[in-house]
């Protein structure tokens, strides 16, 4: 989808955030099938997922305006380094946070709502694989992206 992509043009034109989640010039963000294994594999990695999308609601209905909602899922084996992500994952965002529009990749956003970036903890009851295996950390940035079509 054309709004997706222009998220992870947002992101990857952020030169602090994209020296964070790349190798070799190849960007490490990815929709919610993120390569497991091999050099794309690798972490730290931004995940992103589309929980919902539609139409804007207003209190006197429908206002036409598509509205996305995105979490953007800052792994890394290293919790410090998951929580750095996060935080520049949410500046960055945040710079859209007020009435554009703003053209990206052809789309026209009209603004990112970005909320508390927040740690998904492993559930304690899930045995680890192995005895040294580390946890890998997740810290959540939710949004809400407003465009045009």
């Amino acid at each position: 989808m054309a709004i997706e992509h222009a998220l992870v043009t947002i992101l990857k034109t952020d030169a602090a955030l994209a020296a964070l989640v790349s190798t070799d010039g190849k960007l490490r963000v990815f929709d919610s099938d993120a390569p497991q294994e091999g050099e794309l594999g690798a972490f730290p990695r931004i995940v992103y997922e589309v929980l919902s999308s539609g139409a804007a609601q207003s209190h006197d209905g429908d206002d036409g305006a598509p509205v996305m909602e995105v979490d953007f899922d800052c792994q890394s084996y290293d919790k410090a380094e998951s929580r750095d992500l996060a935080d520049k994952v949410a500046t960055r965002l945040r710079e859209y946070d007020t009435y554009g529009p703003y053209t990206v990749e052809g789309i026209s956003i009209h603004s990112i709502d970005t909320g508390e970036p927040a740690d998904l903890e492993r559930d304690e009851t899930d045995p680890p694989e192995s005895a040294g295996e580390v946890p890998l950390r997740h810290r959540i940035v939710p949004a809400l992206v407003r465009y045009y079509r």
